[in-house]
């Protein structure tokens, strides 16, 4: 019990405190992510897609770009 509380106890230098809390921080940052309910995983993006008519999957070809009365370019 002594050794904690010198740590405690102990006067700490500016950037002591500073990378103390940064570490502290850190690690919350990282127990946060573990804990967090990532059900469907993790997700950068929303799915919306473009809409641009770039994507014609109808037609069989996603590379070729439909016009508007559906004769391909």
């Amino acid at each position: 019990m002594n050794k904690m509380q010198e740590i405690i106890n102990k006067d700490y230098t500016p950037l002591e405190k500073i990378l103390g809390i940064a570490t502290a921080l850190c690690v919350g940052i990282i127990i946060g992510f573990m804990l967090a309910p990532a059900k469907k995983g993790i997700m950068i993006g929303s799915k919306n897609g473009c809409n641009n008519g770039s994507h014609n999957k109808e037609n069989g070809n996603s590379n070729q770009i439909a016009s508007k009365d559906g004769a391909k370019k």
